[in-house]
This record gives structure tokens, sequence and C-alpha cells, in this order.
């Protein structure tokens, strides 16, 4: 397990030293949020721009920059020791609830992915990597506290001060979490479940303080930024977390309307496109948006009917492995008050199953239940990331009927065995197809980066350190060159958009001289070269690339 865990972490190592995944704004606003903190003091409470998700990846990259200076490389590496942890805490979990052996070989299928999932637990955008190595963990504590509850029989193996430090622990984990997203909210809720019924003797003393201190602690920020919106009871309203986090959701739901898309729509987009790209389909689709906004071509409905097909399947062997644990826990309920210690402990370690398993189904439930599968289904995938903790668990079933080819006594047990090896078979070479996949991406990826350091060298060339352009190049710029470049966002009509912090946005206002600078396909650039018409502004094309109005110095 060891020797996977490294391999896997210095492959991904490999992969950042070479600058994949490419970057964005979003993560340069992480990467500025991080700078930010290390070299002047700032403590940012949420992303800068919005009123949620906790900057969990900034505050662990910003000691990296003072030591070694702010890259992306830097930014990126805290999350490369963040998926370390999501595999040790999968081990631990699967050979507590399963096998060893079964724990081994899904932590050696984890080791691999498509890009989409690789690129997932690696970039620095915020949330993702953090609930995935959450998830595991939340799971474990909670049967492992479970299984040393006191019962009325025996008090808990375990000493009272370190059951204490595991409840407080799991509710910072539970509250830092919760800060940072609340889509790992069914995991919460379902360990939460779990405790309440195998610990209940515990909830009028200290396990259930120690469990709310920790929840507090780690809440404390955003607890902290509402109470400080009190002051202003209009202010209150529109912007504390809850209200700011419903206003998103909001949104996407009037583009649904917008657009006239159904609940066929949701369903499609969530089942082919959505859980597929979350759990690893390889390879993606081209256009695979097409059911929704598009028209189909005959290179994408072949893709398209295959990513249906692994998300109608997936989908069937999540609901099987939840109901053939939840007929094992209903089979065996009797043992619940059992005084014979080993029952117990087995009817706890099936009833965890069930825990992770519903985790699995409330996740899923949340999406589908949402408008993103309709509105934007691929990017919106990443909300499924929590998924991949679950994985083993409802794989269980494959993985039991693959190991009974060879003992199979009778045609019906052959065949299953055939099928659940299939089934195996097929999604381990995808997660290899998809890992040699990412390996072909990386060059376009490095001449990217490249490309991106000669332009940030341009711009410092000419004197052009203040600077307006669209969102997708702002952050990245100013993260790239340190904060030498200072950048706002102008929507397409040239008012001032979305400049995630603010006092960059007064500074290119109030800079005596500001270049421009967009991407050749920009909306902005026809109302741009109609202002700059008879200024003395000189118009220059960077590498088939960008266009960049300056000043010459």
């Amino acid at each position: 397990m060891i020797l996977i865990v490294v391999l896997a972490t210095l492959f991904r190592c490999i992969l950042l030293a070479f600058n994949w995944p490419t970057t964005n704004s979003d993560e340069g606003n992480l990467g500025i949020a991080g700078m930010r903190i290390a070299f002047h003091g700032e403590l940012p409470i949420f992303f800068y721009g919005q009123a949620y998700m906790g900057p969990v990846e900034s505050y662990l990259a910003a000691p990296l920059f003072r030591l070694f200076g702010p890259s992306l490389f830097t930014l990126r590496f805290s999350l490369i020791l963040m998926y370390a942890g999501f595999l040790i805490g999968t081990y631990f979990l699967v050979r507590l609830l399963y096998t060893e052996r079964y724990a081994l070989a899904s932590v050696l299928l984890l080791s691999f992915g498509s890009p989409e999932v690789i690129l997932r637990l690696i970039k620095a955008v915020g949330e993702y990597p953090e609930m995935t190595v959450a998830a595991p963990f939340i799971l474990l504590i909670a049967t492992k506290l479970a299984l040393t509850a006191p019962t009325r029989e025996r008090p808990s193996p375990m000493v009272p001060w370190k059951r204490y430090m595991l409840f407080a622990l799991l509710g910072v984990i539970f509250g830092v979490i919760l800060w940072v997203d609340l889509i790992i909210l069914p995991f919460v809720v379902t360990a939460s479940i779990f405790l309440l019924i195998f610990c209940w003797r515990e909830a009028r003393s200290w396990p259930l303080l120690c469990i709310i201190g920790g929840l507090l602690l780690g809440l404390f920020p955003m607890i902290y930024y509402n109470i400080s919106l009190l002051s202003d009871m209009k202010v209150f309203l529109e912007q504390n977390s809850v209200s700011v986090l419903l206003h998103m959701h909001g949104v996407s739901d009037g583009v649904m309307a917008e657009k006239h898309l159904t609940l066929l729509h949701q369903l499609l987009g969530s089942i082919m496109i959505a859980l597929p790209l979350a759990t690893g389909a390889y390879p993606s689709c081209p256009d695979q948006d097409w059911i929704l906004f598009g028209h189909p071509t005959s290179a994408t409905i072949g893709c398209s009917i295959a990513s249906l097909t692994w998300g109608i399947v997936f989908l069937l062997l999540m609901a099987l492995a939840t109901i053939l644990a939840i007929v094992a826990v209903w089979r065996h309920r009797a043992i619940f008050r059992s005084q014979d210690a080993e029952k117990r402990e087995l009817f706890i370690l099936k009833s965890a199953r069930v825990m992770v398993l519903l985790s699995a189904c409330l996740t899923f439930g949340q999406y589908i239940t949402s408008t993103h599968g309709a509105v934007y289904p691929v990017t919106s995938a990443r909300y499924l990331s929590c998924l991949l903790d679950t994985m083993p668990a409802i794989f269980w079933p494959v993985w039991v009927g693959a190991g009974r080819l060879f003992k199979a006594i009778n045609w019906k047990q052959r065949a299953l065995g055939i099928v659940s090896s299939i089934l195996l078979a097929i999604l381990f070479v995808t997660f290899v197809r998809g890992t040699i996949g990412t390996i072909r991406d990386v060059p376009d990826a490095y001449r990217n980066y490249q490309q991106r350091d000669r332009l940030v060298n341009h711009l410092l060339s000419i004197g052009a350190t203040r600077i307006y352009s669209e969102y997708w190049t702002c952050n990245d710029l100013i993260f790239h060159s340190k904060e030498q470049i200072i950048c706002s966002v102008l929507y397409p009509n040239l008012r001032p958009g979305l400049t995630r912090y603010r006092p960059y946005q007064a500074m290119v206002d109030q800079a005596p001289v500001k270049a421009y600078i967009f991407p050749k396909s920009a909306e902005h650039l026809k109302a741009l070269e109609k202002k700059m018409q008879g200024t003395n502004y000189k118009k220059e094309i960077f590498e088939d690339r960008y266009v960049i109005y300056y000043i010459p110095q």
C-alpha cells in the first residue's frame, strides 16, 4: 500500500513539474489569496468575490510561498499531500469494512484515473481535494467510535480522553469541511446519524460537547463572518453564507427556465455526462453536452451511448450494493442489542457499509434534483467528487462475484463470476487508459504555460503593468507575474466586470496608463476597436493568440 501511494504521489508531482493541468483564473484567484496571506498578512474567510467556500488551499499554500516563493507548483503541492491522504484513508476504511486484499485493490485502482479525475484532485480551484480526503476519514472515525462505544454490559475499551479527542477531531473535520463547501453534507449527516444510533449512551456526556465544540471551532470563520453582518440586517439577509449559496443555485434555475430545459435534460445531463465524468469514464465525449444544447454527429452518438451506459450501470451497481447492505443489516438486526462483542462488532461493520453507500446515494440525489445537470453538466460534474470515496463500497458485490468465478458450483454462479470479472476489468482498464491519456495531455499544458510565461515577460517589457482583460485571463496573469501585473476584469461592453479582489480594480482604474489585452476570440474586441479609434494606443498581436492595446513607453 505504501509503495502504491508513493508511486501515485510521485507521478502527480511529475505532472505538476510540467505544469499539468493547464491553469485558469479560478486557480489564479486562490494563488492570489495565498500571496495576500503570506506576504500581506490578510486573512480571507472565503474565496475572493463570493461569500462562501473557505480558501483552505490558499492557507496551505501560504507557508510554501514564504519558503519557496509563489508558483503554480507550490500552490498545488499541498493538494498532492491531500491526495496521498485520500488513498491512505480509503485503504484503512476499506480494510476495516471489507478485506485487506480488496483495500489494496481499491488503492491500486484509485492511483489511476481519467484526466478529469486526476486534475480535480491536484488543481487548486477549491474544495474538491479537501472533500475527497475528508470523506473517508469522517466515515473511518465514525466507525471506530461506534466499535468502541460503551454498552450496558461493558465499558469502552478505549481510554476516555482518547475518545473525547476523536469526537473533537471529528467535529473539527465536520466544521472545516462545511466551511469549505456544503456539498459534503451527505457524509456529515449519515455519519452523525450513525453515531447517534451506536453511541447514544454518550449523547448527554462529554463526547457530545467535544464534537459540538470541534464543530464550532471548524466553522468559526463562517460564524464570525455572518455575525459581523448583523449590524445591518438588510445586508445580513442578502449576504449571509446560506443566502449566497441559494442565490448561486438560483442562477442555474433561471438559466434552465430561460433555455426551456426540461426534467429530461436534467436527468440525461446528470446520468450521461456528469456521473461518468466524476467517476472516471474515459475518454470523455467531444461536445458531450450535445444532447442538451446541440445536434448529434457520428463522433458524438457512439461516445454518448457509451457514457450513458456507464452512468446507468454505475447507478444500478450503487443501488444493488445499497440494497444488499441494507438487507444484511436487517437480517442481523437482532444482534444490535447482543451481549456478544464479536457479533455486535460485525453488525456495526455491516451498518457502516450502509452509511458509506447512503452517503453515495445522497450525494448523487442532491445533484440530480438540482438544475446543474441540465444547465452545465460538464463543469458541475465536480460536485460529485466524493463518489470516488464510495466506489469501493459500490463495487464490493462485483468483487465478491468475481472472486467466486473459480469456485462456482453451477452455471449461474459461473455466469455471475464472468460478468463481475468483465466489469472489474473494464473499470481497471478504463482508469489505466485515462492515466495514459493524461500523459498525452502534458505537452500541451507545458506549451500553454510557457506561452503564458512569454506573455507576462512581454507585458512587463512594454510597461503594461496595469491592464484590463476578461475574467479567464486576469487572475492568471496576476498570479503568474507575482502581482507585478495588476488586472481588472471588463465585460464585453467594456464595463467593469467580476474582479474578485476588489482593490485591483481601483489600482487599474487610477493608473495613469492602462493597457488592454484579450484573447483573439474575445467578444470584447469589437467594442474595444471602436474605442481605440483616434487614440495613441498601439495594437499588437501576440503569438497569434492575444490582442494587446498599449501606449508605448
